[in-house]
């Protein structure tokens, strides 16, 4: 059907997609509210479905105005205007609402999506190896070429040059961005059932590839994890092919510490880069707000201007105590009833909440469609078996 070919590659595309945009408002928003319209509009009535995220979303819905009103007459320091805050909230109120209430997610298919997130992980690797060819050879710093398109209109984003350290990015806003949606795609290739081992090796070598030349300590400490995980778990018995593969894996980790590339990458997490920048600083700001805002929250997006923020952080001080704990539990059935793969991509996903921003309406979007993709395929099959 053209709504499951559509919805598949929209929320697919929806990480690289919401970089770009027009006036303010990114083309990831543009398409699912279009994608949600042409559905509707095909209905002969709509319906509210139940999904996971809905107390989340009740939550959010309710308190956000609430709190961010009150945050502000009790002059909190460093917050934004209301109107910004108001736009991430109207987006994620949106996008929320027409994904999971309206059950725009019951028209993605996960095995034409990881299709369509193949293609793109490709693409992006294929051109990340261009960028980092034409700088290392030719000392020209190839552009992005949808950079007019990107939300941020300085390019500051897209490429980083730390002291002598070129940081590409292909399409994605940043390297951390480009490892968080690299990281989906390997947790399906390394660990989902019934796929090919000639694919599974190709498919981990092309977004390795991509991981290691975005120069993402994130990524790349992410990858071995991964590996790692993958050789105890993912390969059974075969003790000696495991032994083989450890020895690979030590031999490269080695070379790759050994190399100038690695050591820069290093020296920008170790030496007061990305580490100090990251943590405890929302920490502190959370625990000096009054008792309120610490059990409820200031409102979705509701942040200090300037400051980075982890997921975990960045939920605390939006979300507070209470809703941090909806969103854990959300995640948590994952682990307790979903499958193996889906546990791995559960578990990168709260890693991720503890060293990047990754408590968004993207990042909720993909991660929850396909955990509810799954979770009705495994209740389909209990039915059929019972």
């Amino acid at each position: 059907m053209k709504e499951n070919k559509a919805v598949s590659i929209v929320i697919t595309l929806f990480p690289i997609l919401s970089v770009y945009g027009l006036y303010g408002v990114d083309f990831g928003t543009m398409a699912v509210i279009c994608v949600s319209l042409f559905i509707l509009l095909k209905k002969e009535k709509i319906t509210l479905y139940k999904s996971p995220l809905q107390i989340l979303f009740i939550y959010i819905a309710i308190l956000t105005p609430i709190l961010l009103l009150s945050s502000h007459i009790c002059g909190l320091d460093k917050l934004p205007t209301v109107f910004r805050v108001f736009l991430r909230y109207g987006k994620l109120l949106i996008l929320l609402f027409l994904v999971f209430n309206l059950g725009i997610n019951k028209y993605f298919k996960l095995d034409y999506a990881f299709k369509v997130m193949k293609y793109a992980v490709y693409i992006n690797t294929i051109f990340i190896v261009i960028q980092w060819i034409s700088y290392k050879f030719l000392n020209y710093p190839l552009i992005n070429p949808l950079l007019p398109f990107g939300i941020n209109s300085d390019g500051s984003s897209f490429i980083v040059t730390f002291r002598t350290l070129y940081r590409p990015s292909a399409f994605f806003g940043e390297p951390a961005y480009l490892a968080q949606y690299f990281f989906i795609f390997l947790c399906y290739t390394l660990f989902a059932p019934n796929l090919k081992v000639n694919n599974r090796i190709i498919d981990t070598s092309v977004a390795g590839v991509g991981i290691i030349l975005s120069t993402s300590g994130m990524g790349i400490v992410g990858l071995v994890m991964l590996l790692i995980v993958f050789l105890f778990f993912g390969i059974k018995g075969r003790i000696k092919l495991k032994m083989i593969i450890c020895i690979i894996l030590t031999g490269l980790v080695i070379s790759l510490y050994n190399t100038n590339f690695m050591q820069l990458i290093l020296s920008r997490i170790t030496d007061g880069g990305a580490i100090e920048s990251r943590v405890g600083t929302g920490y502190k700001i959370f625990g000096a707000l009054p008792l309120q805002f610490m059990l409820f929250g200031c409102g979705f997006g509701n942040v200090p201007v300037g400051v980075y923020l982890d997921g975990i952080e960045y939920s605390l001080i939006c979300i507070g105590i209470f809703g941090t704990i909806i969103l854990f539990f959300l995640l948590l059935k994952n682990l307790k009833k979903s499958v193996f793969w889906i546990k791995m991509l559960t578990l990168t996903f709260l890693g991720l909440l503890l060293i990047s921003q990754s408590f968004t309406a993207t990042n909720l979007i993909v991660y929850f469609t396909i955990f509810n993709c799954v979770e009705q395929h495994i209740v389909k099959e209990k039915l059929i078996n019972n």
